[in-house]
């Protein structure tokens, strides 16, 4: 039996060396396989540390900016309808008629306002003298036009002519005229 011992132990022994077993304490009772256990020096498993490779940057090209390009502004357009007034440029023909006769561009604006709106082609149909109806800017009575129209330069003119009208007013309130019109 003894025999068998020893040969289970060498067999122990034989199996530790190749199977390096980890616990030291399992091997205490045997003070030979012990000693074998503490004397043999475990191999380092080699470690394999991943060597960082150089990773070039990436390069990144510049966003071109673009340059801006002036471009001219729309110009608005304008559509005046033949029946309504375009009170910016009939303000401004009796601004000018106003100046030309030396009178009160403020009092022939007022005027105007008041007896047509700023519309040409006004007519009062409220109002007759000899059968004709106030017409135009300030309107003139179309019996009287003609002769107004001559005398201030702009014979054979419609009445409707918004600047031969605000000239022939302007004359007129020059020349002291002024009470012809009702609007003040």
């Amino acid at each position: 039996m003894k025999t068998i011992l020893k040969l289970l132990l060498a067999l122990a022994i034989a199996l530790v060396a190749t199977q390096a077993l980890p616990k030291k304490a399992a091997y205490q009772g045997n003070n030979v396989a012990h000693a074998a256990y503490e004397t043999q020096t475990p191999t380092p498993e080699p470690t394999v540390e991943p060597t960082p490779e150089a990773t070039p940057a990436p390069t990144v090209a510049p966003t071109p900016v673009p340059t801006p390009i002036a471009t001219p502004a729309p110009k608005p357009v304008y559509v005046a309808q033949s029946t309504q007034p375009v009170v910016g440029s009939i303000q401004a023909i009796i601004v000018k008629w106003a100046n030309f006769y030396g009178v009160n561009a403020d009092t022939l604006l007022r005027i105007a306002k008041c007896e047509s709106g700023f519309n040409p082609n006004a007519v009062n149909r409220n109002y007759s003298v000899s059968g004709t109806h106030p017409s135009g800017l300030f309107q003139h009575v179309a019996v009287y036009w003609p002769a107004r129209a001559a005398k201030y330069g702009v014979p054979g003119a419609s009445v409707f002519d918004a600047d031969a009208n605000a000239r022939v007013t302007a004359g007129m309130f020059r020349d002291g005229q002024a009470s012809a019109w009702e609007c003040r």
